[in-house]
């Protein structure tokens, strides 16, 4: 069964991304950058009444009315599902810890129907895995944890429950359906693994509640760790350190009052999702979380362009968020080929990603990005870090022109479609020549020593 196209939410904390559909299931799981590696095949929660046989019910994969919202300025999701076969009604609330590497899910749970119920609740997990790379699992009785590992990525799943059974393999996600775990392996060289918890007799009108960590790491030892601090500090700790987290971040940006509320919520929700498409460990800005792994439907956006980045920080700054669009510029000179140009996309760690060929606006448009983020931030320092590579991207431009046109020579057009000399690529890189023009007058360049570094700027 193939993934999910859509995203209907996003949760995440800049180095974890969280993809998520519209009934509630995390489709996808990125760490510790926000576009790989993506760590889950298949993750699904079922309830279930243990005094009824093969009564399990998956929250994400029913029937059932929705609804699904995010708390208002916050990226703190709630998802709720009205299970009519077991008179539940379910609330999961998902978001990722701030400054930890730690995504909760919370279920509130209520009888609404006229009996009791004996609740029962389990989680099948099959991690995304390939031979050349085996996914393994273990149930790690000091944590009470479902950890599944490979290579240096740790992942443990941990309640605030404790674990009535669990499995390693064997269809985890039938035997979660059946309502009964084996436990006779603790470990395994298997991908997927199971948990189940009892939490007891549910009188009508009553409520349980049962609260999942998934915690990741690097190596084994640093995953305990931080499994037994999450777990001392709490769910409502980690919700209220999460809550005032987006409330002070969006505190510091510019605040609009268009008087039209549904403009003023769409722009808020911007300003949020900004915060999840920018890496906080490089800088880089990711274009979508879209991912379609088949290529049946798009050629995928988890890329970062440098072009979109551009004018994403332009838009970063008229809101107030000049410190993320300053990291993505650090991020951009990094990148830069030696040569001079900026390649058509990257992954968020810097690295070129699939591509077509060369666009040569990107080039252009990184230049007038950062002459225009100077405008907004009048720090002169910034220009002095960018200016070697501004030169040494003038050069390449200069080299890049058609002696017969005056035009830059062919390159793939913005959309990625054809080779030729286009009219937005050409614009792109008299713009860029502008910007450097600019650049070097506010640092007090000569035109001497423009020549000495064989850069001739065309203005």
């Amino acid at each position: 069964m193939g993934k999910p196209y859509i995203n209907n939410a996003v949760i995440g904390n800049g180095s974890m991304l969280g993809c998520v559909s519209e009934t509630g299931e995390l489709i996808r799981l990125y760490w510790p950058e926000i576009d790989f590696p993506q760590h889950i095949e298949k993750l699904l929660t079922g309830f279930f009444d243990r005094n009824v046989p093969n009564s399990t019910v998956w929250f994400s994969e029913g029937d059932y009315e929705y609804s699904q919202a995010y708390i208002e300025g916050t990226n703190i999701l709630k998802t709720v599902a009205r299970i009519k076969s077991l008179s539940l009604e379910v609330v999961q609330t998902d978001f990722c810890v701030p400054c930890d590497d730690v995504l909760v899910r919370r279920y509130s749970i209520k009888n609404i129907g006229r009996n009791g119920i004996h609740l029962g609740v389990g989680v099948a997990s099959r991690v995304t895995s390939h031979t050349l790379d085996m996914g393994c699992t273990l149930f790690d009785f000091g944590l009470d944890a479902l950890v599944h590992y490979r290579h240096d990525n740790y992942w443990a799943i941990v309640s605030d429950a404790g674990v009535k059974e669990f499995q390693i393999g064997n269809d985890p996600f039938r035997a979660v359906w059946e309502g009964r775990l084996d436990g006779t392996d603790s470990i395994g060289m298997s991908p997927d693994g199971a948990l189940l918890w009892d939490l007891g007799y549910v009188e009508p009108g009553c409520e349980r509640n049962i609260t999942l960590y998934m915690i990741f790491s690097r190596n084994m030892n640093s995953l305990k760790e931080l499994t037994r601090k999450i777990k001392s500090v709490g769910y409502t700790s980690l919700f209220n350190t999460t809550k005032e987290y987006w409330t002070d971040y969006l505190s510091k940006c510019r605040v609009l009052k268009t008087g039209n509320g549904t403009v003023d919520r769409i722009y808020l929700r911007s300003l949020l999702l900004f915060r999840l498409m920018t890496d906080r460990n490089t800088g880089a800005i990711l274009a979508s979380p879209e991912i379609d792994e088949n290529f049946t439907r798009c050629g995928r956006y988890a890329y970062c362009w440098v072009r979109d980045g551009a004018f994403i920080t332009s838009a970063l700054n008229e809101a107030g968020l000049c410190s993320l669009s300053e990291k993505f510029y650090e991020w951009s000179v990094r990148v830069q080929d030696k040569e001079g140009f900026w390649h058509q996309r990257y992954h968020i760690n810097g690295n070129v990603a699939p591509s077509w060929g060369l666009q040569i606006d990107e080039t252009g448009s990184i230049l007038f990005g950062m002459w225009n983020h100077f405008l907004h931030v009048k720090n002169v320092s910034f220009l002095e870090k960018v200016w070697p590579a501004v030169l040494k991207a003038c050069e390449f431009l200069e080299n890049f022109i058609d002696g017969d046109t005056g035009l830059p020579l062919p390159s793939f057009d913005i959309w990625e479609e054809r080779m030729g000399e286009h009219t937005y690529s050409t614009a792109a890189v008299i713009a860029g020549f502008r910007a450097a023009a600019n650049i070097a007058e506010t640092l007090g360049v000569s035109k001497k020593q423009l020549i000495n570094g064989e850069v001739l700027l065309i203005i």
